[in-house]
């Protein structure tokens, strides 16, 4: 609800035209009397455009390091255990470790985020979640 009020208040001051359409943003106004600041801009276009650009950055970066690494865990990592022979059907320890591994990570995300809300409870701090 407060949003919504904060919102109201918003587009009171700033025409919901200029927000949408305009190529500026520049948010310095003057909060008290005492400071000194211009009228600000406050067009979304500029947000939203970076936005994009960082998404599309992430995702140069991602995208292939995230399909050469699930190439290597099902190809290649598969031959060298076949080559080593690191004990039994190599297809299924490349099965089981994957998932061991996967299994392992989600594990200890969750116990990570566990451990610091109880720092953060006993610390007063707020942990963002």
């Amino acid at each position: 609800m407060s949003l919504i009020v904060e919102a109201f208040q918003f587009f009171q001051k700033i025409s919901p035209l200029e927000f949408f359409f305009s190529l500026e943003w520049s948010p310095q106004t003057a909060i008290r009397s005492d400071q000194v600041g211009s009228s600000g801009s406050f067009g979304i276009l500029p947000l939203l455009t970076g936005t994009v650009l960082i998404s599309l950055i992430a995702l140069l970066v991602a995208g292939p390091l995230g399909l050469f690494s699930a190439i290597y865990l099902a190809e290649i990592l598969f031959w060298i255990q076949v080559l080593v022979d690191l004990g039994g059907d190599a297809s299924y320890d490349q099965n089981n470790d994957t998932v061991s591994i996967v299994q392992a990570i989600t594990a200890q995300f969750f116990e990570l985020s566990d451990i610091g809300r109880g720092v953060c409870f006993f610390l007063g701090c707020s942990t963002g979640f």
